[in-house]
């Protein structure tokens, strides 16, 4: 059986005074070739510190941000892009030489090169001195690979399988598997100085005192006196104050008890310490249905809660854990919260939030049995498509959405995606075979570690991807993303130096993103509204992620300018839809591209002039200008408000109220805000340029 985490990788993690030495040996007194990568994560902001070293004959050190790569009687080679604390990077350094002591240092990162430097003379006698990574850094080390040739070009961009053994691989140490091993054949040593260890990572949604809320058009509603399963990943923290209980999910209110309402959540031991799973219906005077297995606050469990219509049944790491039977009632008024309950209809805030980390979250209108339960608990992308499923939630990535609806889960109260490290110390039970998460996988499975880990990287982490060199005639040349990215730091330099930095960093990986996005779907890019001529009339599409191409409304071709209306429309949606996802905020395409229409209609002068002057030159103010042009018009708010015309209640008054005026308060003033906008801009670059690129003749 499988007993793991829906995503979660390991990674040596290391601090000043911690290091990690590596027994393979290379010759490097210049007169033999050798290359070395290395994929790394800074963890904090450092002037000066080495991540790879041995003695006087090699370094990587990072220095105010760039890389550095000494070796010995060589002048060094500085990395061609910045490396800065919080992004991931893959690091080659190859040395070929010339057969007499004096060769090419080249240096890769992320599959940029740098100039390379040619040295007659390099190199040095070897010593006993130890490969060490670490030392006085702060970073994350996936992987440290070395061979005893120089890579070519084509070999130096990313590399997510650790290679195969071979004649030129001297040691290939992994450390996303646990334990770490060099896995190039030769069994090469791995040793831990000063308390240095492997840490499990596993993105996941961080709620401290915050709630977060599906969208009510998913049609979510466990209980309602209906067969339902709830199940999910939780990480709970130990109480502040006197909040004992921390929900999981709600639905419905809690402290006016109506019938039907349900509440799912870590009930708090202040006497043993523990947290038991439980589920209360009917509100707070209601009945509870408490596990017999208890667990400590700060480890993974995997929760789940079934009703058959008749029998609840409780689940902790798979296991059925209590039952009772029991008639649930219909809901009245459903409400449906991840990590809190509705105190009193009508009322706002959040009651019984929760306090750590969740992952894993699936709901379903059927009852599953216990070995479905187990099957819910590993890496399964095929949950979302299972029969009975109305949501899931992997919340293993900052695009937080419904997979089964494409619906991004609306966060309130600074809910966000992080990464939660837990100690190879603190996870011995998982590491022995007991309960709990991990990238440990059952031989039965037939999935290999490191194959799972690295699948989950290249997904979760799509801007290393797509970093490299850009395709062939690409939509943006290196040029104009370098441009973009030097404007924005200008645009923005009275941020915070790190914060600013972080920013750069996601807009050029998110460029990068785009370009590529665009090249790969052409003009099928998920996410965007395109018009399609049929007969004599024009019909705005969306590109749903997982349902395909949906039809949204048609403009008759008797229409006056109908082309170009339908296509400064398509503009227009795609644009408020990058603000709405921008704030995770789900909507109906449908909806949201009748009420661009409308507005299209009544300002098509004043857009058309607009975008034409825009649409040229793809830039981000080409997405600032359009939006500023809404705004000042008035028309944002009815874009936005006729397109999330038919939500509930309840939808209005923890989206549209929160989040138009945040989205209208902030264009006011701009700053922060504004600097978002352009790195969600960057990630859509894709749509708009495909849309720019279908501008229709004499439009």
């Amino acid at each position: 059986m499988s007993n793991d985490l829906t995503c979660s990788y390991w990674a040596a993690r290391l601090i000043p005074g911690q290091a990690v030495d590596l027994g393979v040996k290379l010759d490097m007194d210049g007169k033999y070739s050798f290359s070395i990568a290395v994929w790394l994560r800074l963890t904090a902001t450092v002037e000066k510190a080495t991540i790879l070293g041995k003695g006087s004959e090699l370094s990587f050190v990072i220095d105010d941000g760039q890389l550095v790569v000494n070796m010995a009687n060589t002048p060094g080679i500085t990395g061609p892009v910045m490396v800065e604390a919080g992004g991931w990077h893959y690091v080659v350094f190859t040395y070929e030489t010339n057969g007499q002591y004096g060769g090419t240092l080249s240096l890769y990162i992320d599959g940029v090169a740098a100039t390379p430097v040619y040295q007659s003379t390099a190199g040095e006698s070897p010593t006993s001195t130890p490969f060490a990574l670490g030392g006085d850094a702060s970073v994350d080390i996936l992987s440290a690979t070395f061979w005893t040739t120089a890579l070519p070009a084509e070999s130096c961009v990313f590399q997510w399988v650790v290679p195969a053994p071979g004649p030129t691989l001297a040691a290939a140490y992994d450390f996303g598997q646990y334990p770490a091993a060099d896995v190039s054949g030769n069994s090469h040593s791995i040793t831990y100085q000063g308390d240095a260890q492997q840490f499990l990572l596993a993105p996941s949604l961080q709620l401290v005192d915050s709630v977060a809320q599906p969208s009510p058009l998913d049609g979510i509603n466990p209980s309602d006196g209906q067969p339902f399963t709830i199940h999910g990943w939780v990480y709970p923290l130990a109480p502040v104050f006197d909040q004992l209980n921390l929900t999981l999910l709600g639905n419905g209110t809690y402290y006016d008890s109506p019938s039907g309402a349900l509440a799912c959540f870590l009930a708090y031991d202040t006497s043993a310490e523990t947290f038991t799973w439980t589920v209360q219906w009917n509100g707070a005077g209601g009945p509870t249905l408490a596990a017999s297995t208890t667990f400590s606050p700060a480890t993974w469990h995997h929760v789940a809660v079934t009703y058959d219509g008749s029998v609840l049944t409780l689940y902790v790491d798979g296991a059925a854990s209590g039952t009772q039977s029991v008639t649930l009632s219909q809901l009245a008024a459903p409400a449906v919260l991840v990590g809190g309950i509705l105190p009193i209809s009508q009322g706002t805030g959040a009651a019984m939030v929760f306090n750590g980390y969740v992952q894993g979250l699936g709901i379903w209108s059927v009852c599953l049995d216990a070995s479905q339960i187990v099957g819910t608990m590993g890496t399964n992308a095929s949950i979302a498509q299972a029969s009975g499923c109305t949501a899931y939630f992997d919340l293993s990535t900052p695009q937080v959405a419904n997979q089964v609806t494409g619906r991004p889960l609306a966060l309130f109260n600074n809910a966000d995606v992080v990464e939660q490290a837990s100690p190879a110390s603190q996870v011995e039970d998982v590491l022995s075979g007991g309960h709990g998460p991990g990238p440990r996988r059952a031989a039965a499975s037939g999935r290999d570690d490191g194959a799972d880990y690295r699948a989950f990287l290249a997904s979760a982490l799509p801007g290393l991807l797509e970093a490299g060199p850009l395709p062939e005639q690409p939509i943006l040349s290196e040029q104009a993303i370098q441009e973009m990215v030097a404007r924005f730091r200008a645009s923005f330099s009275k941020l915070d130096p790190e914060q600013l930095a972080g920013l750069s960093r996601t807009l050029e990986q998110n460029l990068r993103a785009g370009v590529h996005a665009c090249a790969r779907f052409g003009d099928s890019v998920p996410g965007s509204f395109l018009p399609v001529s049929e007969g004599p009339d024009w019909v705005i599409y969306y590109e749903h992620p997982t349902e395909g191409r949906v039809r949204c409304t048609t403009i008759p071709g008797t229409m006056a300018s109908a082309a170009c209306i339908a296509w400064i429309t398509s503009i227009v949606a795609t644009v408020v839809g990058v603000v709405l996802s921008l704030l995770a905020v789900g909507y109906v395409a449908s909806t949201l591209a009748t009420a661009a229409q409308k507005v299209v209609t009544t300002s098509y002068g004043t857009l058309s002039l607009v975008i034409k002057a825009e649409s040229a030159n793809v830039q981000a103010s080409t997405f600032i200008k359009v939006v500023q042009t809404l705004y000042a018009t008035g028309s944002l708010t009815s874009v936005i408000a006729q397109g999330l015309a038919n939500l509930s209640f309840w939808d209005w008054i923890f989206t549209v109220a929160s989040t138009v005026g945040a989205i209208l308060a902030m264009w006011l003033t701009g700053g922060l805000y504004l600097a978002a906008v352009l790195v969600q801009l960057g990630l859509s670059v894709a749509r708009l340029v495909t849309l720019f690129q279908q501008r229709p003749s004499g439009c």
